[in-house]
Order: C-alpha cells, then structure tokens, then sequence
C-alpha cells in the first residue's frame, strides 16, 4: 500500500489501541490460567477499513459537535469507517490534503469517543495531537511524535499541534476516501512494525500498561505475559518481511505458496527455541555442538556458523532492512 513513496506511521493512536488491549488481556489470561500452558490469543497485525454509511454513533450529539469544529477547522468530510479487525471500532474521517492534515474521531463500545489531528511531511516525519491517554507508558517512534491533552475538541487540538509542529514542508495528499483508507492502514502497519521490532514491549513498559490499567501483577505473571509478547512480535514480524520479500522480488500468491515453507527469515529478536523449530526439518542432523551454536549466539550470527556446517542444505538468498535486519534463508534438499 504505497502512499506517495514514502509516507510512513502517522495515525498510530488506533494500534496502540490494539496493543494496549491486547496486553491488559494476556495479564487476565495468565491471571485466570494460573501462568501455566500456552496461551493463544490475537491481535491484529494488519486492519482493513470499510466504508460505513450507518455507524449507529451511540454518542451521535457528540460526533455532529466534534465533526461541525473539524468542518470549521477547513477539513473535508470523507464520511465513517469500520475496521474489520476491529468491530467494535468506528471512526470519521476529515481532511485537509493541502495541509497535510488528518482529522478523526473514533468511538469505542465501551471506552467512548476520543480524537487525533494528525499532520504529515515530505520527508515521512509527523505528529499526532490527541485527546487520548491511552499509549503513555508505550516508548514513542522516532520522528512520529504524539502529543495529548485529554478530551480536547478538535480546536484545541489543532492548537496544540500547530504549537509543537516542526519546520519540515507538509505533504500534499489527495482528499479521498481510499487515499485515507491507505494511509490509515498503512499507519497502523509500520506501528505496529516497529513495535514488533524491538520485540514487544519490555519489562518497564508492561508495568506501566499495569499500572495505567489499576492492576497489579507478580513478576510470574510479568515473565509470563513478556515471553507471550515476545512470539506474538516474532510472528507479526514475519507476517512484515513476507511482505517486504515478496514485494522486493514481485513474488506472486501462487509462487510463494510454493516458496514460504522454504524460506527463513533470521533476526536478532528470534529466539532460540524459535531458530531450532526453523531448522526441525534438519533437526535430526544438527549435532549437539550445533544446537548450542543456535542456543548460546545470537541468530544470525548462529545461521552463518551453521550455513559453512550444513553443506548447501541452508542457504542464504537475500536480506532485508525493514523493518530490522534480516538475513533470508532457503533450506535445500528438504520437504521443509
């Protein structure tokens, strides 16, 4: 989903929405599960956003206030969304595509209404000024800054982020709803990238979440909830360099469903018990000596030790950049 060539994470309120949430329910799982066994649960690494024509706003006299001061404000209209993932999100959309300027205004079954306005620059950098607390104890991604002042309208808002806004040009978009529909969701996606880049959340940001919650938890619960945050990063990651593979390469649906269950891709945040499960078709070849290379460094350093050792049956074929360095393997000789 391409935006203009560049255009990164603006709108990222809505994925630490995501994120957010989901960790509040893993410490509630692990809570009621007693810490034991494996625990299954999901949040989306990808969403979708639909076009709305009746949202059934519970808090309608709300949103008609908030949308007349986005209208005043000189942003258009571009109608509701709903989000697959997400159903209990909706959302309205305006724009300034000039100006390089979003405004939204969610609502939350449960957790009501609150507000971003967001602007954009040429050179992929942004700021988002909110009405939510939610995502303070989270570490904020370089170059996207967040700023909030809770249950401000939309003119305190701009406000706001006109105070804070940087000297770079804006970025001129073209006011649509399917130019909305792409940036949002690619926004959520590079936050959610990111996040997964530096393999989940650490110890400090997981109590923090605790504490914004009210809740209080062992450190059982906390080691338990961090290696379930951790797979879950391991997997959005791979869901991200799929992607960026296949586009590198122009890589079909039909030709990577014969070339995904070959394929490795090796970062520094993957696990031990990961790598191995990687290499289970070679497990029973790998020596003892072997599976500690994997166990005792770190994974890519690991891969090439073990790509000299394995004789042609793992091969290194590419590396990536985004969303952290990747080395790209194949397995040959093996019905992986």
């Amino acid at each position: 989903m391409e935006l203009l060539g560049q255009i990164l994470s603006a709108l990222g309120i809505i994925a630490l929405l995501g994120f957010l949430f989901f960790i509040v329910v893993v410490f509630r799982v692990i809570k009621k599960a007693g810490g034991l066994g494996a625990i299954r649960i999901g949040s989306a690494t990808r969403i979708h956003l639909q076009n709305c024509e009746n949202p059934g706003w519970k808090d309608k006299e709300q949103i008609e206030l908030h949308s007349k001061e986005m209208l005043e404000l000189g942003l258009k209209d571009l109608g509701a969304f709903s989000i697959d993932e997400m159903p209990t999100v909706k959302l309205k959309a305006f724009m300034n595509g000039t100006e390089g300027l979003f405004g939204i205004i969610y609502e939350v079954q449960g957790m009501g209404i609150w507000l971003d306005l967001v602007s954009y620059f040429e050179n992929g950098d942004s700021i988002t000024a909110t009405s939510s607390r939610k995502g303070e104890p989270l570490k904020q991604r370089p170059g996207h800054d967040k700023v909030r002042e809770a249950s401000a309208g939309p003119k305190a808002l701009y406000k706001l982020l006109t105070e804070k806004e940087k000297t770079q040009t804006r970025l001129k978009l073209e006011e649509s709803k399917e130019e909305f529909k792409r940036v949002f969701e690619k926004a959520y996606a590079d936050e959610i990238d990111w996040r997964n880049s530096l393999g989940g959340p650490d110890e400090e940001e997981m109590r923090g979440i605790a504490r914004a919650s009210g809740e209080v938890h062992s450190d059982e619960v906390y080691a338990r909830a961090l290696e379930i945050q951790r797979a879950k990063a391991c997997a959005g990651l791979s869901i991200a360099l799929s992607e960026n593979y296949r586009k590198k390469h122009s890589i079909t649906d039909d030709r990577w469903g014969e070339l995904e269950q070959k394929t490795i891709f090796v970062h520094d945040k993957l696990p031990a018990d990961l790598c191995l499960q990687e290499l289970r078709n070679l497990a029973s070849e790998l020596s003892t000596e072997q599976e500690e290379i994997l166990k005792n460094r770190n994974p890519r350093e690991a891969f090439q030790i073990l790509e000299a050792q394995l004789h042609g049956k793992l091969r290194k074929i590419d590396n990536l950049e985004q969303p952290l360095a990747t080395d790209v393997y194949e397995i040959s000789g093996s019905e992986k």
